[in-house]
């Protein structure tokens, strides 16, 4: 078992320091607003006596930081509060090293897998970010146990893992690039991945509108492509057993991120988290294809609510900086006027920050309840920030009665277009067996109808 574990540890290295992800420019500039909802100040909006309320000097663990993600949390985090980023490549860590090189608000880094940093680490955390990390450990139901009992009471997490459900495909159409001989320790045999997968989006439409989904940059960078389809490691567990976990551990859920607004026949699932049943009937049928974006309590039997809170820190920059984009690309918030939604933000700013409870009714009233909803499912407003028991019924109510289910379209009969020689040919390239063919054929066939 231990030799299974360190063997994924190093493969998942060798791919991250081979492709730091997402391995933007470095002179790129990041609008480090838009991660709003990845600050230790929003989840503490959604807790009850959150650890954050009474830290006087808050610990905030980004674990699986990357190479972007030091950059902007610690820009979107109030100067007091002390940032550690742990990475398992060294790579990322000097990428993100060089991103704040002129930052004077330090984050202290750690190059270690997260299972060994948090089993050596003695500090408690008021809040750990995990995005899109726990998938690709050795064991994952573990290394959650391990973030539970290196928090606080009281304190938090802000957790991504993927929807098993929307990545069958991806997971067929990596077995059909291994089989092809493709490895991604190799540069050209990355292009000509993604060269065949191409030629696939053009052959086959059901997995063409499946790339196109995706956007561009998976295809044209090579970081993102070995990402999506040549993982090191991907722990393949459904949303029941996540939950379980989840809970097993001695978490509360407090509610889940609709990023792209797949829930809304539901009861606003950031205020209120959605029955694992509902999501899964939702998975099943596309309804709901996005990672589970979810925010966690450490359950904890101390009263936290009886010492004292202590003065929060303000970021006082984000003031200068205009309001989300994602906020307003919603129909129902699209064209509200741009003072009304600096005031929002400006808002959200001290609530997030000061924990404050100050009432927004009279913006809200300025609102008609579409934009009120969409709002509150967003996070731009917190149940604290409402005092009129109307709006609060209607942010919390879904705002459909039902989402259409997505339509398939028609299954393409592999055999019967070029592919078959495409990958005839790529089989002699790269000294395979011709007999991969039809396994190949199969998966690709799989994945159309995923």
């Amino acid at each position: 078992m231990e030799d299974t574990i360190e063997r994924i540890h190093a493969d998942v290295k060798d791919m991250y320091e081979a492709y730091p992800y997402p391995a933007y420019p470095l002179w790129v500039k990041l609008r480090w607003q838009e991660a709003y909802q990845g600050t230790a100040g929003f989840t503490a909006c959604l807790a009850k006596s959150p650890a954050l309320e009474h830290s006087r000097y808050p610990r905030i663990l980004l674990a699986g930081c990357g190479e972007t993600q030091p950059y902007i949390i610690r820009k979107i985090e109030p100067s007091k509060n002390n940032i550690d980023a742990v990475d398992i490549s060294s790579k990322s860590i000097r990428r993100a090293r060089t991103r704040l090189i002129w930052e004077t608000k330090p984050v202290h880094f750690f190059n270690a897998d997260i299972d060994t940093f948090l089993l050596h680490h003695c500090e408690e955390y008021d809040h750990v970010d995990c995005y899109g990390v726990l998938h690709h450990l050795a064991n994952p139901t573990k290394s959650l146990e391990l973030i539970h009992q290196s928090l606080k009471p009281g304190g938090t997490v802000r957790l991504m893992v993927y929807n098993l459900v929307a990545r069958s495909w991806i997971y067929h159409v990596k077995r059909a690039l291994l089989l092809l001989g493709f490895d991604p320790g190799l540069q050209p045999h990355v292009k000509a991945a993604q060269e065949f997968l191409k030629s696939v989006s053009f052959w086959v439409p059901n997995l063409g509108s499946k790339f196109h989904d995706m956007g561009t940059k998976t295809f044209s960078h090579p970081a993102r492509f070995v990402d999506t389809f040549f993982h090191a490691r991907e722990a393949r567990i459904d949303i029941r057993d996540w939950f379980s976990a989840v809970q097993g551990c001695g978490f509360r859920v407090l509610g889940l991120f609709d990023r792209y607004a797949e829930l809304d026949d539901l009861p606003n699932p950031l205020w209120q988290a959605p029955k694992t049943s509902d999501l899964q009937s939702r998975m099943d049928d596309k309804r709901f294809e996005n990672n589970l974006e979810i925010y966690l309590q450490k359950e904890t039997n101390v009263s936290l609510l009886k010492s004292p809170k202590t003065p929060k820190g303000l970021a006082f920059h984000l003031f200068l900086k205009t309001a989300p984009l994602s906020w307003f690309q919603f129909e129902e918030t699209k064209d509200i006027p741009f003072t009304l939604k600096q005031k929002l933000w400006w808002h959200h700013i001290r609530c997030v920050y000061l924990q404050q409870s100050e009432s927004i009714d009279l913006l809200l009233a300025e609102l008609d309840t579409p934009a009120r909803q969409r709002l509150a499912r967003v996070g731009a407003v917190f149940p604290r920030q409402v005092k009129r028991q109307e709006y609060l019924r209607q942010m919390k109510e879904p705002i459909w009665a039902e989402m259409e289910t997505p339509q398939r379209g028609l299954r393409t009969s592999i055999e019967d277009t070029p592919l078959p020689a495409v990958i005839r040919s790529i089989l002699v390239k790269n000294k395979k067996r011709l007999d991969n063919e039809h396994l190949i054929i199969k998966r690709l066939d799989r994945a159309q109808t995923c």
